[in-house]
């Protein structure tokens, strides 16, 4: 299990990558994997409402999972970690 300390090591060093990886605004490509019956993708919306966005989803071979993955136009690397940080909480939703 990962320690609080441990998540903000991870996303110093991943706020550091997204600096260096790309300009800022930006699109960024958000991934997940979600249960099919349990999230639907629609969910999505309200966390990028604010944000010009696409959706894309792929259901996996036995229907079980989808992918989600959303491009967005982003402000600042400090977003995408806020989205993801609120997302995570979420069971039944893996971020990629």
């Amino acid at each position: 299990m990962k320690t609080n300390n441990d998540q903000d090591q991870y996303y110093e060093r991943f706020k550091k990558n997204l600096f260096k990886s790309q300009k800022w605004p930006g699109t960024y490509l958000f991934k997940f994997i979600v249960i099919s019956k349990a999230i639907k993708p629609q969910f999505f919306k309200q966390y990028f409402a604010n944000n010009d966005f696409k959706i894309f989803v792929k259901n996996s071979s036995n229907k079980k999972f989808k992918s989600i993955t959303i491009k967005s136009k982003i402000n600042s690397p400090e977003e995408v970690i806020h989205i993801y940080k609120e997302i995570s909480k979420i069971d039944k939703i893996i971020i990629l």
